[in-house]
């Protein structure tokens, strides 16, 4: 939980602040969303409600490199509380291979970061 509220900070000499804004922003948030979830809109076509409509201009393709998909993938599992034993299972089985490296923190945390993901594929 101290990892998602780091994140958080966006001005360091002002941690605790980012914290506690950022904080009660996603709180009220999530209060609008639950509070939000059964009132039905007013002045929208039924269409737009159920995600149908017209595509406003042409689309373009992008092709976004491996590297790119890899971070965001990581991202998303490091960022995912069920992942989070296996995180931490990888970080010990890396450890364990590479005993010479057990207090280089940066090395760890990059070998993790190349090898999770396939790790956990075959997992």
């Amino acid at each position: 939980y101290m990892k998602v509220l780091k994140g958080y900070v966006q001005n360091r000499t002002r941690p605790e602040g980012c914290i506690a804004e950022r904080y009660i922003a996603e709180e009220a948030l999530e209060f609008c969303t639950q509070h939000l979830s059964d009132v039905s809109t007013v002045g929208v076509p039924s269409s737009q409600k159920m995600g149908v409509s017209k595509p406003l201009s042409g689309c373009t393709v992008s092709v976004v490199d491996q590297d790119l998909l890899n971070q965001a993938h990581l991202y998303v599992l490091e960022n995912t509380e069920e992942v989070l034993p296996y995180i931490e299972e990888h970080m010990i089985h890396i450890m364990t291979i590479y005993p010479k490296f057990r207090k280089r923190i940066k090395w760890l945390q990059d070998k993790h970061n190349s090898t999770f993901i396939q790790w956990l594929h075959f997992k």
